[in-house]
């Protein structure tokens, strides 16, 4: 095929799951990929990061945001009680993601932020959005002492207000018990791998969305493209691998199409999964 000049989908695609899929395909001895060998990337920030990587970094349970706005508008961003350790680099990929989960125009309002951090502390070193106000939880018991130093210190340091507070009932002083969580007092009942999951298959559909995307616009043009030689032999293996290039987009169409997701999200009006 060198000699006639012909590039396969593989070869030009310039979107690394297209060709990942065509790959698939021509490899000898391979079967069409199914459901379960989708997953993709997603854009956070400015890196690209395996939709399964961030599936477990967000399942960690670190941080989370439930949807809940204050009454200005301002996502609310929560760090339950939790002893979940997270290396900074995933803290940062966690985080990251998070704040681009809201519309724009919310995440320009700012964010408030809950820290139940009864049993540890919480470092403000990292946040890449506008912190408006964080309301910390005190601990209790034995640990009060020991910890209430290292929220002294958050409090004199940051640059946004930071208000204490003893109990959740004191919470309740200040954000309604619909804005918050049933585990610090409020009436959200708010389940953390559902909303995991949603989310990724949302990450997965839009993932395989330009990933077809892309196959068939480089599919298109290199049927536009191609000119048949005269050599038998070379024209039939061409023909192969363009039947080979159809054969691996259809799958990739059949998948986004059967997605739960999808069907919620584009079928059933005010579907939301934030």
């Amino acid at each position: 095929l060198q000699d006639s000049g012909y590039q396969s989908v593989l070869e030009r695609s310039a979107h690394p799951f297209a060709a990942s899929i065509v790959d698939d395909i021509l490899s000898e001895g391979s079967e069409a990929a199914n459901d379960e060998d989708w997953d993709g990337f997603l854009t956070v920030g400015e890196d690209r990061v395996r939709i399964k990587d961030m599936s477990d970094i967000l399942a960690s349970r670190y941080a989370f945001l439930t949807g809940a706005r204050t009454n200005e508008g301002m996502s609310i961003v929560t760090f339950p009680d939790s002893r979940t350790v997270l290396s900074f680099e995933d803290y940062q990929t966690l985080i990251t993601y998070l704040l681009q989960v809201p519309p724009l125009e919310d995440s320009h309002k700012g964010f408030v932020v809950i820290v139940d951090r009864r049993n540890d502390k919480w470092s403000s070193s990292f946040f890449p959005g506008t912190i408006r106000v964080v309301f910390l939880l005190k601990p209790e018991g034995v640990l009060q002492r020991a910890l209430e130093v290292g929220y002294r210190a958050i409090a004199e340091n940051c640059s946004f207000k930071v208000i204490t507070c003893d109990s959740s009932v004191e919470l309740r002083r200040f954000l309604r018990a619909e804005q918050l969580t049933m585990d610090i007092g409020g009436l959200i009942k708010y389940n953390h791998l559902e909303w995991v999951q949603h989310r990724m298959d949302i990450e997965r559909m839009k993932s395989s969305a330009s990933a077809i995307a892309q196959s068939l616009s480089d599919f298109g043009r290199v049927l536009r493209e191609t000119e048949l030689p005269n050599d038998v032999e070379t024209t039939a293996r061409i023909l192969q691998i363009q039947t080979a290039e159809r054969d691996a987009i259809k799958p990739g169409m059949k998948h986004f199409f059967s997605f739960e997701t999808y069907n919620n999200f584009v079928l059933v009006p005010n579907y939301s999964f934030l």
